[in-house]
């Protein structure tokens, strides 16, 4: 997900809250609806690189509070993601503005 898109879940979340009545408590995700591994993403950094991303997959142990799925809550109301995974990517590497 990119920052963009996570801030803009922020601005919507209190836009949300400010109109449910006082006391209502719900929890809501905020995903793109595409479930990604961090081989997919490594896989579309090296793609949007040209060349492979050296990457040594099971050099750490897993952590022991990792998952390998989040939750299946209510997505937020109101709010899409607009940046893909490639877009977000590509302005990642792109050359800063002022070089």
């Amino acid at each position: 997900m990119h920052v963009d898109d996570v801030a803009r879940a922020y601005v919507e979340a209190l836009t949300h809250v400010r109109q449910v009545p006082a006391g209502t408590h719900a929890t809501f995700a905020v995903r793109s609806g595409q479930a990604v591994s961090l081989r997919e993403i490594a896989d579309a950094v090296a793609h949007a690189l040209g060349r492979p991303v050296p990457v040594r997959w099971g050099a750490r142990a897993r952590a022991p509070r990792t998952f390998d799925r989040p939750p299946e809550l209510a997505a937020l109301p109101g709010w899409q993601p607009r940046i893909t995974l490639e877009a977000g990517i590509a302005t990642l590497l792109a050359p800063p503005a002022d070089a």
